[in-house]
């Protein structure tokens, strides 16, 4: 944690990178245009290659202008009022039930330079998820449009290079998540892990002993928290910021900015 916050703070003043991650889903809660919507196997929108985008416009406006004092003025590190509100009361019903509940955090990084990363091994995305599924608690990771981008076909999803209005090249969609091929391309890079629930039984833990095969309760003394989305936030900006920093030091075979 602290490496990293010395390391963010060394991007932003060297690269201008800004590193903010902030939550969007706990329990079946989900911030606005995040959430997965599945029609009945009879729906007729099973079939329609027009169904809705994977990721809405104001999300994508959100990863583009949310900022860390902003996730910070909630205390589900949520930056939507009414979906915060939403999963304090359902964080609270899981600490009433003496039970957890899990979520997903969100981090993006802006203002990226394009070439880091690797075609093949070492691609920037596997480095990245290699770093959020070793924060304890994870076990999924996603990128860009994610699971999201499984529900239409590829050749809505194809993330073309267009010219912007302000004469710059860029993707038209940014689905890709800023990352293509394996490296980035310039676009804001945005991606998901989920925390799974943890047991929060108060008393005991139940396993099975190596000298039989019966099942037996242990005594258990734990202090976790009945979510832990609003703390491991902190895990993943920190843990994104040495992963960039890494890949920025190999690319320009720098290691310190004083070196």
């Amino acid at each position: 944690m602290a490496a990293g916050a010395i390391a963010e703070k060394f991007l932003k003043q060297a690269y201008g990178i800004e590193i903010v991650a902030f939550v969007t889903s706990v329990g079946k809660i989900h911030l606005p245009s995040t959430a997965t919507t599945t029609a009945p196997l009879n729906d007729a929108s099973n079939g329609d290659d027009s169904a809705e985008d994977p990721l809405s416009l104001d999300f994508l406006q959100l990863l583009s202008t949310v900022t860390r004092a902003e996730v910070d003025k909630y205390l589900t590190r949520c930056p939507h009022a009414e979906t915060s509100e939403a999963m304090t009361q359902r964080i609270l019903r899981a600490k009433a039930a003496n039970d957890s509940i899990g979520g997903t955090v969100t981090c993006v990084i802006r203002n990226a330079p394009c070439g880091l990363g690797e075609p093949v091994f070492d691609k920037f995305e596997a480095t990245l998820a290699h770093a959020m599924l070793s924060i304890p608690a994870t076990k999924a990771f996603e990128i860009g449009s994610g699971f999201k981008g499984t529900e239409i076909p590829g050749s809505r999803h194809n993330d073309a290079f267009v010219k912007k209005p302000d004469g710059t090249l860029g993707t038209q969609t940014n689905w890709s998540g800023g990352i293509q091929g394996g490296i980035t391309n310039g676009e804001n890079i945005y991606f998901r892990y989920e925390l799974l629930s943890k047991d929060e039984d108060p008393v005991i833990d139940r396993s099975i002993g190596l000298a039989s095969s019966h099942r037996q309760l242990f005594p258990k003394h734990s202090r976790r928290p009945n979510t832990m989305e609003p703390l491991e936030h902190w895990q993943q900006e920190e843990g994104t910021t040495l992963v960039w920093y890494l890949e920025q030091c190999q690319s320009s075979k720098q290691w310190l900015p004083w070196s």
